[in-house]
């Protein structure tokens, strides 16, 4: 008989379409290989059911709990955020119906021998199965990506907003972070800001990975014509401001001396204001069933991130599909990969477009870093290695051998 872990998630990670929902799933799905898992979770209206059916294929049982969005939700949760002193993005979770659901899920289930929370969000929900062991994982450090968040913005009351926030994130981390048994972060770089930000919080790196077996169809192939590639849900403000940043700042350079280059922004919900523009060398896909077709048609992965706050599967997603890769130093943080050798690292807008340019003219250039990259990710990268120390403590935990 498997130990029993509950479960607790923000939202839906079935289809897994973004980062995070990569992430969850893959640490969902090595963590079912090992125990009895009873997910409880917040689903937005209209959720395809397809996405819930998957998760409980993998999960012994899935409780949902609706999320509400909207006009009104999003205004409700700004006067909660000034009211509570939360983060507005943690301030829009209504916990009442979420606590109700996992005292039954407990109620119907016996005591669990570990709790696993995808995202800190949720450890203002656990209540009574707090008293279980407890890890959390992060994802990303929301006080860095709201510090970016803020520090990138023209508009002073923006700015102003964006500080608040950042003064209300690290009054919650101070709190709940002790209080779980392990703070599972992507990096090292994160589990000490984490360290330093919440004393007495303990931490376990368990790194972002790919599926190297399903990111792997275009290795050693390019297409024709000067294409770029940036992916991700369009919504995240992280890649809003990336493709804002490409456009304005990095597009023009790039164009001056390579016409006709075209960079290709897949993933869905982008902004009416960019899906609908008519930029020459611009296009936003929206949704994209499969991501593999978009990188099948870029020559080149560019990663223009300003705001950040964990690592990015993008750039590992790319590599393992044998796409060189120019970032910025925000887009490759935390993962082990070298400048000049498994990738261009530029952060100013000049510097990044000539690097793009220059690989775009150099066949050779493009496939020494496409093949490095490559072979890093491989080795290095798979999701049942980089998590594979974090499943064993966590089992380790269930059964008692770990505080």
């Amino acid at each position: 008989m498997k130990p029993t872990c509950l479960m607790l998630a923000a939202r839906p990670f079935c289809p897994p379409m973004d980062g995070g929902a990569i992430r969850a799933f893959n640490v969902t799905r090595l963590l079912a290989e090992r125990f009895d898992i009873d997910l409880v979770l917040f689903v937005p209206p209209a959720y395809p059911d397809a996405g819930i059916e998957e998760l409980r294929s993998v999960c012994r049982s899935v409780t949902t709990v609706p999320f509400p969005t909207g006009v009104v939700a999003s205004g409700a949760a700004l006067l909660r955020s000034f009211a509570t002193r939360l983060p507005v993005n943690y301030a829009k979770y209504d916990l009442a119906p979420m606590r109700r659901a996992i005292a039954r899920t407990v109620l119907e289930r016996g005591p669990h021998d570990v709790v696993f929370v995808h995202w800190l969000h949720m450890m203002r929900a656990l209540g009574h199965a707090g008293s279980r062991p407890v890890f959390v994982d992060t994802q990303n450090n929301d006080t860095t990506l709201l510090k970016r968040w803020a520090a990138n913005r023209r508009n002073p009351v923006e700015r102003a907003f964006g500080r608040l926030q950042v003064a209300f994130c690290e009054r919650y981390l101070r709190r709940v972070c002790p209080q779980a048994g392990r703070i599972v972060t992507v990096s090292e770089r994160v589990a000490r800001e984490y360290e330093a930000l919440a004393p007495g919080c303990r931490t376990l790196v368990a790194e972002n990975g790919v599926d190297t077996s399903y990111y792997a169809g275009r290795v050693g192939e390019e297409p024709q014509g000067n294409t770029l590639l940036f992916t991700g849900d369009m919504k995240w403000i992280p890649n809003d401001d990336a493709a804002r940043f490409y456009i304005e700042s990095i597009a023009p350079l790039v164009r001056a001396e390579t016409p006709d280059v075209h960079c290709i922004f897949a993933g869905r919900r982008p902004a009416d204001d960019l899906a609908g523009r008519k930029d020459t060398g611009i296009e936003f896909t929206g949704f994209v069933d499969d991501m593999r077709t978009q990188f099948a048609r870029a020559k080149l992965f560019v990663v223009p991130l300003r705001i950040g706050g964990g690592t990015r599967l993008k750039i590992l997603e790319a590599l393992a599909m044998g796409l060189p890769v120019v970032s910025t130093s925000v887009g490759a943080e935390g993962l082990e990969l070298r400048d000049g050798e498994h990738l261009l690292i530029r952060d100013d807008p000049r510097e990044f477009a000539t690097a793009v340019r220059e690989l775009l003219g150099d066949a050779e250039r493009r496939a020494t870093l496409a093949a490095a990259g490559h072979a890093r990710v491989r080795e290095r990268y798979d999701w049942s290695a980089v998590l594979k120390s974090m499943v064993d403590e966590v089992a380790m935990t269930a059964e008692g051998g770990l505080p």
